[in-house]
């Protein structure tokens, strides 16, 4: 989380009330002028997630789908996997809580403090990958108890210009690609757009990602996650907040080209396929997962937020389906 959003989250709570909305049910439907949906994007389903009985829960940064579940983590340091339950058309329709475990360090005692901001996942053959931010690095770990990230591996070797992202805008985005290559963009903006990197330790291409190229909205709109498509294109989450604006969140699609561009160390934008400026859906959205469609055409995208353990924000699981070949159905 930035340290914009902290200075003013307090503020903001004061100042606005939020509605109150049945703990872990189904969101209603948005109304004109909340959410913008690219022609091939379609809203499938939204809800709230909540479980009061695990304190642990709450601050999810960055999620990777398992079969039917979700692999999560939190910015601190806790991780979880939660069941998703389907109605017949593929709309999610129940979360449950299967497992928490603490994240640990080399010692092997669960982290705390600023080493346990955890902000991204990525599966890496078997163990896992996890970004961090303030103390910027990527921690190897193998894959544990529940399939959660278990026994910490090793520190990856990471470019050095991460050192020099700000302590509350590092390592938000990082995901694996098809063929092994990471790519990992940072949250806050240097020099006018975010730093990026792709390739492997050793071999690391230098890059520049700037959303949309839509002038005024850098500011305000920062990448929190990526995920890969099948087709080798790249979807990124970017979430915004003002004081008097709330929340929103953008997803942006990559179209196929861009690992070319990105290892030529080019500037890249791309197409925006959703938005939500405002209403029940409007929250800290950081969590990007993608799997293929139950339909068979297409992919589905879940999205979940991070409440920040603010009884004034929520955790919200938002599922987009994605027909890059024609119109969603």
């Amino acid at each position: 989380m930035s340290a914009r959003l902290t200075a003013v989250l307090a503020a903001f709570a004061a100042s606005m009330a939020t509605a109150a909305c049945a703990a872990g049910g189904p969101l209603p439907a948005p109304v004109d002028g909340e959410i913008w949906l690219e022609a091939r994007t379609h809203l499938v389903a939204a809800r709230t997630v909540e479980f009061p009985e695990e304190a642990r829960f709450g601050g999810v940064s960055s999620m990777v789908m398992d079969g039917d579940d979700l692999l999560a983590i939190s910015d601190r340091g806790a991780s979880f996997r939660l069941s998703l339950g389907f109605a017949a058309d593929g709309r999610v329709d129940a979360v449950t809580l299967k497992a928490t475990q603490d994240v640990t360090g080399s010692d092997g005692k669960p982290l705390d403090g600023a080493a346990s901001d955890s902000e991204s996942l990525t599966r890496d053959g078997d163990s896992w990958l996890m970004g961090y931010e303030r103390d910027h690095r990527i921690d190897r770990y193998a894959i544990g108890a529940d399939g959660l990230p278990g026994k910490w591996l090793q520190h990856l070797d990471i470019p050095g210009g991460v050192r020099s992202l700000p302590p509350n805008g590092g390592l938000e985005s990082l995901t694996r690609l098809a063929d092994g290559a990471l790519v990992f963009i940072g949250e806050a903006p240097t020099g006018g757009s975010h730093l990026a990197w792709v390739g492997k330790p050793g071999n690391w291409r230098p890059f520049r990602y700037n959303g949309t190229g839509k002038a005024g909205l850098l500011a305000e709109l920062w990448p929190t996650d990526a995920r890969p498509l099948p087709d080798g294109s790249l979807l990124v989450l970017e979430r915004r907040f003002s004081p008097l604006e709330g929340f929103g969140c953008r997803l942006v699609h990559l179209t196929a080209g861009w690992r070319n561009k990105a290892e030529a160390g080019e500037t890249l934008t791309g197409e925006r396929l959703m938005e939500i400026t405002r209403g029940a859906l409007a929250d800290n959205c950081e969590a990007l997962a993608v799997r293929p469609s139950a339909s068979g055409h297409g992919s589905d995208i879940f999205i979940m937020s991070d409440n920040n353990f603010m009884p004034i924000q929520r955790t919200l699981l938002i599922q987009l389906r994605f027909a890059p070949d024609g119109p969603a159905s």
